[in-house]
């Protein structure tokens, strides 16, 4: 019973209010998210972790 009273009330909710156009955001900057962040993230690990010891050149 209460799937009918939420479909009554989601049809007259839709009937009263006119539907309106919402922009979704750009998408969110993901570290995976590109060639370029991924390589920097993984770099960065790196170093934390200690690979690559003070002044050596980065790849």
């Amino acid at each position: 019973m209460p799937d009918d009273k939420s479909r009554k009330r989601s049809a007259g909710t839709t009937a009263s209010h006119p539907l309106v156009a919402v922009r979704r955001p750009e998408m969110a900057w993901n570290p995976g998210s590109s060639v370029h962040a991924s390589l920097a993230s993984e770099i960065g690990l790196r170093i934390v972790r200690g690979d690559y010891p003070p002044g050596t050149i980065l790849p």
